[in-house]
């Protein structure tokens, strides 16, 4: 009898704990936002939650409501058209996955290239549009071009390789003539005097180049100054401003200022790396793009030394 007593007892403890906590969790959601449950009808949401998907590096699910708003944007677009039932379409998904999320953890990737994908069995209109016959077929959209269909390995690693020949590199690039420069001025930390004077000789030269290439020359100018001004000194100066930008890089700013800072950061790269070359991963001189502009560089870098010999005479 005790026993029955006993366990009649725990179960209204049983019940009365149940009570109070369904109260609990009535209260707490009597004061979250309906939006935040999932009210918010899906369409007015769509392009919202579409440029969040790009920017944390999601792949973008495509309809035909969305498609045509994704892919003109200001972005390549790489698009897989697959099918739930498609085995091949389920050994990529992991890796198309991947790919976006390393997109998005790369700042000069994730402001040219996004990655979306459209479930054919659903979409039919768009895979009949762009005639897709079998699956997964991989179509890249050009800023404002059409498309063309990717060939490439679908592999992580040929991916990343794709996406990085797509990704424009900022507006103006690194000048070899410059570099060399800036290796001059860093090594002449502790000497104000001849660091005035590699500053003064950059400046000649900045004021002689083009205007395609002058936002980058007149760069090496201010970054010199700036650390003509620092009572720390150039050494510290270039580490300090390199951490700096990175700092700024990782918050997501509009891509015209991220631009900016990748370069800014590519030309702080030039004054404290051993090897002076033009582009971010400082090839070997062997691998300068296209004589054109090498040539333009010697030439003024010569006329400028020539005007230094005179001005000295």
């Amino acid at each position: 009898m005790s026993v029955c007593v006993r366990s009649r007892s725990m179960l209204m403890y049983s019940n009365c704990k149940m009570r109070v906590m369904l109260l609990m969790a009535s209260l707490l959601f009597a004061h979250v936002p309906k939006a935040a449950l999932g009210s918010v009808p899906a369409g007015k949401k769509n392009l919202r939650e579409q440029h969040r998907q790009v920017l944390t590096g999601l792949v973008v699910p495509l309809t035909e409501g969305n498609f045509s708003s994704v892919i003109s944007g200001d972005r390549h677009m790489l698009v897989e058209f697959m099918t739930p039932w498609c085995g091949h379409c389920k050994k990529l998904a992991p890796v198309w996955h991947e790919f976006a999320v390393q997109l998005g953890q790369d700042p000069l990737l994730s402001l040219n290239v996004a990655v979306g994908k459209v479930d054919a069995d659903v979409e039919k209109a768009l895979a009949k549009k762009y005639s897709i016959e079998s699956f997964p077929t991989i179509l890249h959209f050009p800023m404002r071009d059409r498309p063309t269909m990717y060939t490439g390995g679908r592999t992580l690693e040929a991916f990343m390789a794709y996406a990085a020949r797509l990704a424009k590199p900022p507006t103006a690039q690194r000048i070899y003539a410059f570099d060399l420069m800036a290796r001059e001025f860093f090594h002449a930390a502790g000497n104000a005097t001849k660091q005035k004077e590699v500053r003064d000789r950059t400046a000649r030269t900045a004021a002689h180049f083009s205007k395609s290439q002058k936002d980058a020359a007149e760069m090496y100018v201010k970054l010199m100054d700036r650390a003509l001004s620092k009572s720390g000194g150039a050494e510290s100066y270039f580490y300090e401003e390199s951490d700096r930008i990175d700092r700024l890089i990782v918050t997501k700013l509009n891509s015209d200022k991220t631009r900016e800072l990748l370069l800014r950061k590519a030309i702080v790269g030039s004054f404290t790396t051993d090897i002076a070359a033009p582009g971010f991963q400082i090839p070997e001189r062997s691998q300068l793009a296209e004589g054109e502009e090498e040539e333009e560089e010697e030439e003024v870098v010569e006329e400028v030394q020539e005007q230094d010999t005179k001005d000295e005479l």
